[in-house]
C-alpha cells in the first residue's frame, strides 16, 4: 500500500501519540508498580508490628504460666499447700492486669484433688479466689471476697453454702490437657465465657482465651493442670487504637472461616456459634470488610505461608488488604484492610496531569500538522477524487483544471487514461475491463475450465434485408437492433462475447461469478424478443418489417481466457460445448421454432420457465444425440398452449416408439404449430419407408 499525504499525517500522529502513550504508560505503570509496591511493604511491616503486639499480649499468659511451672519445680511453690499456691497465684494476677483469672487444678496421686483459682472480677477489678476441696464426699466452693487493692488475706475464706461444686479434674479443658497428644504441652483454647463466671449475668461475664499446661515437679511427677485466662478486652483495645492510629487502615482479628475474634467497636457483641466457638457479632459490617473475610486470599495464609496480600473491589472503589497468620492462637489472622487510593491518591493527581500535557501536546500538533496538511491537498484533492472515481470504474469526463499547474498535468494525465479506458470498453466486455483495471495485470495467452452458460443469435433473411439498404442506413438500423439485443443481455448479468454482423454471441458466468446462470440466460433470450419488440413499433425503426431473431443456449464446461496471438488476443469461450450452442441456434430454421436449449439448460432453469421437449439430436459434427428443448416463456406465460405442448410431446414418445400412426393421429389438430408439422412429415416418411431396425429415434442433422 503506498503512502498519501494525509496517510503519512495520520501515521505520523499516530506515531507520536502510540510514542507518547508508551513513555506515559511505561513511567505510569513503573510509578504505580513501585506506589503499590511500597503500599504491600508498609502494609505488611505494620502488620508484623500489630502482630507482634497483638501475641505479646497473648503471650502474657503463657509467660505467667511457664513462670509459676518454674516455681513448681523449684519448690518455691507447694502445690500440697492452698495456702502456698494461693499466694504465687494471687501475685501473678497482681502483677499482670491483663489476665483474667489464674487456675490451678490440683490432681497429685497422694491426695483428692482439689482447684485453687484467683480471679479478676469486672466489678472494680476486684480479685476474688475461689478455692474448691472435696470435704465429706463432695466437692464444696470457698470463696476470698476481696475488695478493689486489698492484700492477699484481706478477706476470709468462706465456703459458699448456695452452690455445689464439680470434681475440676472432670471438667473437658483438663481432661484434654492431660491426654496423650497434649501432655506436657501448652495448649491455646479458643474465645470462651469464663468458666468461673457461669453464676454471673451475661453482661458481667468476662470473654478469655486460656493457656493450659499440666505440670509435673521437680522430680516428674504429675502435680496437675495450670490454666492462666487472657481478658480479650485488651485484643479489642489494640486493634481499635492500631485502626484509630493508622486511619483510614481498618486493624481486625479473624478465623481461617472469616468470622471476627476481635470487636470493630464497644456495642459490638458475642454470640455462640454451632461449633460452641464464641465470634464476634458487629452491629454493622463495611461491605469492603465483609467481602475481604469471604476472599479467597484468607485460606491461603497457612503453616508455610503466614502472609497474603491483595486487591478487593466495593461500591466502585479499590481496596487493599493483608493478612497475617498469629502464633500461639487458633488459627487467627490478623487483618488490615485500606482504600487503594490512600496510597495512589498522588499518583492519580500526577497521571491525570500528565494526560493532560500530553492531550494537549497532541492537540497543538493536530492542529498545526492539520492545518498545514489541508494547504497543501486542496490541490491534490481532486487528483484523489478523480482516482477514486476511476477506481470504481466511473471513466466519466471531466475538466482538468486546478490553481496548481502540476495538480493540472496530472489531471489532464488522467483524463487521457479515462478516454482510453471508455474506449476499451466499446471493444471487449466492460467486466474485463474492470477486473484487468482492479488487478492490474496485463493479459496474457490461457485459460481454464468453467461452468458457463452460452448463447448465440442470428437474424433470418437479414442478408435480403442488407442489399435493400444503403450501408448509413444499414449501420444504423443494425446499431439500433443491436444496442437493444445488448441491453437485454446485460440487464440479465450476461456478457457480450462479440458480434458477427447480426450475431450475437452471449456468456454467463465467465468474466465474473453469476449463480443460476443458465437461468438468466433463458431470461435475456426472453428479454432481447420484448426489447427488439419494442424497437419494432417505435419511430425509429419507421415501419419496417419486423426482423426475426433465433437463439440457441447451452450449459457446458469450457475453457475460458485470453486467445489469440501474444500482440492480438480475444477474451472468449472455447470447446464442443460453444459449438452446440452455435448448432442449436441453427436448428431453428429445421424446427420453425425461436429459442432452442439443451437438456442442460432445461435441467438447471426448468423451476421457473416452461420448456417444449422438440427432439433427439445429432447437430453437425456430433454423434451422440442431445434432447432439445424449445424455450416457450416463464413459468405461466408460455407462448404455446399446454394442450399442444402434451400432444406434440406424446406424439413424439409415440415416434420414438415406431407408432407412427399414433403420433399422426396426435399432431393432425395442430398443423399451424411448426414443430408439429415437422414431426408429422416425419412420421409419414417412416410409415411409407420404416427406418432401420437399429433406429434409435436420434435425428441427425446434416446443415448447420
Amino acid at each position: 500500500m503506498r503512502l498519501t499525504l494525509g496517510r503519512v499525517f495520520l501515521l505520523a500522529g499516530l506515531g507520536i501519540t502510540c510514542l507518547l502513550a508508551v513513555l506515559l504508560g511505561v513511567l505510569l505503570r513503573g510509578w504505580r508498580s513501585s506506589v503499590m509496591d511500597r503500599a504491600r511493604s508498609l502494609r505488611e511491616e505494620a502488620s508484623g508490628a500489630i502482630a507482634l503486639q497483638v501475641e505479646d499480649t497473648i503471650y502474657q499468659a503463657q509467660r505467667v504460666l511457664e513462670d509459676e511451672e518454674s516455681l513448681v519445680h523449684l519448690e518455691a511453690v507447694r502445690v500440697a499447700e492452698p495456702l502456698s499456691l494461693e499466694t504465687s497465684l494471687f501475685a501473678q494476677l497482681v502483677a499482670n492486669p491483663e489476665l483474667a483469672e489464674v487456675t490451678f487444678t490440683v490432681a497429685r496421686d497422694s491426695a483428692p484433688p482439689w482447684q485453687m483459682a484467683v480471679v479478676r472480677r469486672l466489678d472494680g477489678g476486684r480479685i476474688v479466689t475461689r478455692y474448691t476441696a472435696l470435704e465429706g464426699g463432695r466437692f464444696v466452693v470457698h470463696l476470698r471476697n476481696r475488695l478493689p487493692g486489698a492484700a492477699l488475706l484481706g478477706a476470709p475464706l468462706e465456703q459458699r453454702v448456695d452452690r455445689r461444686a464439680d470434681d475440676p479434674t472432670q471438667h473437658p479443658t483438663f481432661r484434654t490437657t492431660v491426654s496423650a497428644p497434649f501432655y506436657g504441652r501448652t495448649i491455646w483454647t479458643e474465645l470462651h465465657w469464663s468458666e468461673l463466671d457461669a453464676d454471673l449475668p451475661p453482661e458481667r461475664r468476662r470473654v478469655e482465651v486460656a493457656a493450659l499446661k499440666a505440670v509435673e515437679d521437680r522430680a516428674g511427677r504429675f502435680q496437675g493442670v495450670l490454666r492462666v485466662g487472657l481478658l480479650t478486652e485488651q485484643i479489642d483495645a489494640l486493634t481499635r487504637r492500631e485502626s484509630a492510629e493508622r486511619a483510614p487502615h481498618l486493624v481486625f482479628i479473624c478465623d481461617e472461616q472469616g468470622r471476627l475474634v476481635s470487636r470493630l467497636g464497644p456495642a459490638d457483641r458475642l454470640r455462640e456459634e454451632a461449633d460452641g466457638e464464641l465470634r464476634v457479632d458487629p452491629v454493622a459490617v463495611p461491605p469492603e470488610l465483609r467481602l475481604a473475610l469471604a476472599h479467597p486470599m484468607l485460606r491461603e495464609v497457612q503453616a508455610g505461608q503466614r502472609l497474603a496480600s491483595g486487591d478487593l473491589v466495593s461500591g466502585g472503589r479499590r481496596f487493599l488488604v493483608t493478612f497475617r497468620g498469629l502464633e500461639r492462637t487458633q488459627g487467627w489472622r490478623l487483618g488490615i484492610l485500606v482504600p487503594a487510593d490512600h496510597y495512589l491518591g498522588a499518583y492519580v493527581k500526577t497521571r491525570n496531569r500528565a494526560l493532560a500535557a500530553a492531550g494537549l501536546i497532541l492537540l497543538a500538533i493536530g492542529l498545526v500538522g492539520g492545518a498545514a496538511v489541508r494547504a497543501m491537498g486542496r490541490g491534490l484533492g481532486r487528483i484523489v477524487d478523480a482516482t477514486t472515481r476511476m477506481a470504481s470504474f466511473e471513466f466519466g469526463a471531466a475538466e482538468p483544471r486546478s490553481a496548481f499547474r502540476d495538480v493540472e498535468d496530472v489531471m489532464r494525465s488522467l483524463e487521457l487514461a479515462k478516454t482510453a479506458l471508455r474506449a476499451l470498453g466499446r471493444y471487449v466486455p466492460v467486466d474485463l475491463v474492470r477486473e484487468l483495471y482492479r488487478t492490474g495485470r496485463e493479459p496474457m495467452l490461457g485459460g481454464e475450465t468453467a461452468e458457463v452458460t452460452v448463447m448465440f443469435t442470428d437474424v433470418k433473411d437479414f442478408t435480403s434485408l442488407s442489399e435493400a439498404l444503403s450501408p448509413d442506413e444499414l449501420a444504423r438500423l443494425l446499431g439500433a437492433y443491436l444496442q437493444a439485443m445488448t441491453g437485454a443481455v446485460h440487464r440479465n448479468e450476461g456478457v457480450i462475447d462479440k458480434y458477427v454482423g447480426d450475431a450475437v454471441m452471449a456468456v454467463w458466468n465467465a468474466v465474473r461469478p453469476c449463480p443460476g446462470h443458465a437461468a438468466r440466460g433463458c431470461r435475456a433470450a426472453l428479454a432481447c424478443l420484448e426489447a427488439t419488440g419494442r424497437l419494432y413499433g417505435s419511430a425509429e425503426w419507421a415501419g419496417r418489417p419486423a426482423l426475426v431473431t433465433r437463439f440457441g443456449l447451452h450449459a457446458d464446461r469450457v475453457m475460458v481466457g485470453h486467445f489469440g496471438a501474444p500482440d492480438r488476443m480475444s477474451f472468449t469461450v472455447l470447446g464442443d460445448g460453444v459449438n452446440l450452442a452455435s448448432r442449436l441456434e441453427g436448428l431453428n430454421k429445421q424446427y420453425g421454432t425461436t429459442i432452442l436449449v439443451s437438456g442442460a439448460v432445461q435441467q438447471a432453469a426448468r423451476n421457473g420457465f416452461t420448456f417444449r421437449l422438440i427432439d433427439r439430436v445429432a447437430v453437425k459434427g456430433r454423434r451422440e444425440g442431445v434432447p432439445v428443448y424449445e424455450l416457450l416463456g416463464e413459468t405461466g406465460r408460455a407462448s404455446v398452449g399446454a394442450e399442444v405442448v402434451s400432444a406434440y410431446e406424446q406424439a413424439l414418445h409415440a415416434y420414438w416408439r415406431r407408432d407412427f400412426d399414433a403420433g399422426l393421429a396426435l399432431l393432425d389438430s395442430q398443423q399451424s404449430d411448426p414443430p408439429s408439422r415437422v414431426l408429422a412429415e416425419r412420421c409419414r416418411l417412416y410409415r411409407s419407408q420404416p427406418p432401420p431396425p437399429d433406429w434409435d429415434g436420434i435425428h441427425v442433422a446434416t446443415a448447420k
